[in-house]
């Protein structure tokens, strides 16, 4: 249980590190990057964080020198988007940022401002504090799961074990289809509220609701753990097989 914050950060990054094929259009990538803004180590060594705003608008933070720039961006198809300081792309034009999920790389091309590429490594942050809020919000009044839904909380630990000692890779798009319901995204908000308290103890959580929700992740995460000691070969596979058939979501 003491373990809990990193099996957390496994499927936030799942949540947040969508795959190429979860985007498929230039609207998808719009709406995904006015939630989340792309953040970078620059060759200077400091960050580098781009926001989105939905009108076209947004910020460019440069953390060597702590100043925030204005940004104006436009998307130009499912994997890139052109963006700059309104003066530069007046004066010099637009850098081209294309973004690769698979890799969580960021392949920017600036040749009509300075002749250079660049490639970075990259990772997503939420950047609408008004959409965060909202989300808080909506959180908190999660008080049931429905009979579609009661699977929830033991899938989400069965998959972030299958996460972190198969590999992502691993992670099926049916596991990612669950993940990506809003009710999956309160439970692991919830679970995460939880983490500094209780270090993942259910016992310690006073609200049964939550106190359950807690309960069943851990058994989730249990049950990867137990069958991969206790069976090998074709055994393994059935009870696995059995396992992902409990957390297939019906819509």
């Amino acid at each position: 249980m003491k373990n809990l914050s990193r099996y957390l950060i496994v499927l936030f990054l799942i949540f947040t590190l969508p795959v190429s094929s979860e985007i498929n259009d230039k609207d998808e990538l719009r709406e995904f990057l006015t939630d989340n803004g792309i953040k970078y180590i620059a060759e200077d060594g400091y960050d580098r964080i781009f926001s989105f705003n939905e009108n076209g608008e947004g910020t460019y933070y440069m953390g060597s020198n702590k100043k925030e720039m204005p940004l104006i961006w436009e998307v130009v198809n499912k994997n890139t988007l052109k963006s700059g300081h309104p003066k530069i792309v007046e004066q010099k034009g637009w850098t081209i940022m294309k973004i690769d999920f698979e890799k969580k790389k960021l392949h920017m091309d600036l040749s009509s401002i300075n002749g250079e590429k660049y490639t970075f490594d990259i990772t997503f942050t939420n950047s609408n504090t008004s959409k965060t809020e909202k989300t808080k919000s909506a959180d908190s009044s999660l008080t049931y799961l429905g009979e579609n839904e009661k699977n929830f909380p033991w899938c989400m630990g069965w998959i972030s074990e299958k996460a972190r000692v198969e590999g992502q890779h691993k992670v099926t798009d049916m596991n990612r289809k669950l993940m990506q319901k809003p009710t999956a995204k309160k439970i692991i908000d919830i679970l995460r509220s939880y983490m500094d308290a209780t270090g993942g103890d259910w016992k310690k959580i006073n609200n049964t609701f939550d106190s359950n929700l807690m309960y069943e992740y851990q058994n989730g995460r249990g049950a990867h753990i137990v069958y991969h000691r206790t069976y090998t070969g074709g055994t393994l596979e059935a009870k696995k097989s059995l396992a992902e058939m409990k957390c297939i979501v019906i819509d």
